[in-house]
């Protein structure tokens, strides 16, 4: 920019457009190279990585300078003398005004009255928990919600623990999950002193995916990073102990009453899409009935009448009950773009095993029993069958 700025009474801006287009040309090309590279990476592991196109400020920026140089020499001279004043401004305020506010540790204050709640420690009581405010009573896929608690140090520690915090379902599997340190990373806990407090703040997020309607526990508890073991409670016995402390209870409601429920798009061939499911429970007893509620959709005309499947299977992919029936109307009559809701009832056999399940289902043909693949993204073909759950099995009371 300063080299830019400098030449600029003695370079025309007729000289740069017609004596520089290989170096324009070649900073443009370091720009496609960049983009496409990191687009591939984006494609590869989706997340965001916005600091791998860090390389290509310098770029934008001979672009950018380059853009109001065609206003003409004077105004452009000017421009690039402001915006180099302005940056060097801005690097020199950034640290005060915000690198330092960012790795600024909070408070550890005096310990107050109140006992904690939760005791944690190995073989003597160390960190106490004390919940700060109550988890909220609604829940709704996509949301951020935040959770405070105050941490107590009750003795010294040697190993630096992290915090996990969990919304547990009723399957009793983590429906959403943080994972953190104290203190935004800041406070470890081998350096708290004993008898101080460090009031804390935690952030999850409740995926887009989630299962509702259904009911979530809040369950925080802390553990060391590099061994995964937990720090056990001491206020409990020592079969709860790893379980870490529960908080509170959530529902999890849809975003919109009456929508489709766990609304999805599972493309089936024949242009039949899955679009939405529900069950009747996720917490299953043998001798009771099940229902799965399945919403398709038609992406276009339907060649044949097809049979819809339902199958409860177990870890071993052993099968424990389900229903086959043809969805009504018949899928060779559905019009483009019709949705259907299908419904299937079975009764759960008696002799079903106290467990973790999931659903299978699909489409065939009868009495060929040629089964509907199911496509990815690009359209290729793949499984003959899609899983939903999982859900529970308790045992008969």
């Amino acid at each position: 920019m300063a080299r830019i700025s400098g030449s600029v009474d003695t370079v025309s801006w007729p000289d740069i457009r017609t004596g520089h287009g290989a170096a324009a040309g070649l900073v443009l090309l370091w720009l496609l190279a960049l983009t496409v590279s990191w687009v591939r990476f984006m494609r590869i592991a989706p997340a965001a990585q916005g600091r791998y196109f860090f390389p290509a400020a310098p770029a934008l920026l001979l672009l950018w300078a380059w853009s109001w140089w065609g206003l003409g020499p004077r105004l452009g001279r000017r421009l690039a003398e402001f915006t180099v004043a302005g940056l060097a401004v801005l690097a020199l305020l950034t640290p005060w005004w915000i690198i330092r506010p960012a790795y600024t540790p909070p408070p550890m204050s005096p310990a107050g009255d109140a006992a904690p709640e939760v005791v944690f420690g190995a073989g003597a009581p160390q960190i106490g928990l004390l919940p700060g405010s109550a988890p909220l009573p609604t829940l709704h896929p996509g949301q951020t919600v935040a959770l405070d608690v105050t941490w107590r140090s009750l003795a010294p520690v040697e190993r630096d623990y992290s915090v996990f915090v969990h919304l547990v379902d009723e399957v009793g599997l983590p429906a959403a999950q943080v994972d953190t340190l104290p203190g935004r990373g800041l406070w470890a806990t081998s350096q708290w002193q004993p008898g101080t407090e460090l009031r804390d703040r935690y952030f999850l997020h409740i995926p887009e995916t989630i299962y509702t309607p259904g009911q979530v526990r809040w369950v925080i508890g802390l553990y060391h990073a590099a061994t995964g073991e937990r720090l056990p409670r001491m206020d409990v016995d020592a079969a709860s102990s790893l379980a870490g402390a529960e908080l509170g209870r959530s529902s999890l409601v849809p975003r919109e009453a009456g929508s489709i429920p766990n609304p999805m798009q599972a493309r089936f061939g024949d242009n039949i899409s899955l679009v939405g499911y529900a069950f009747s429970a996720r917490v299953l007893r043998p001798g009771e009935p099940v229902t799965v509620r399945l919403y398709w959709q038609a992406r276009g005309p339907v060649q044949q009448d097809y049979v819809a499947f339902v199958h409860l299977l177990d870890e071993a992919g052993n099968m424990f009950g389900g229903h086959d029936a043809p969805p009504a109307p018949p899928t060779s009559i559905w019009a483009a773009g019709q949705m259907v809701e299908d419904v299937h009832t079975f009764i759960l056999p008696p002799e079903t095993p106290p467990g973790r399940y999931r659903f299978e289902l699909g489409l065939y043909t009868y009495p060929d029993m040629d089964r509907l693949v199911v496509l990815d993204a690009s359209g290729a073909e793949g499984a003959d069958r899609l899983f939903l759950g999982p859900v529970r099995v308790e045992a008969a009371p």
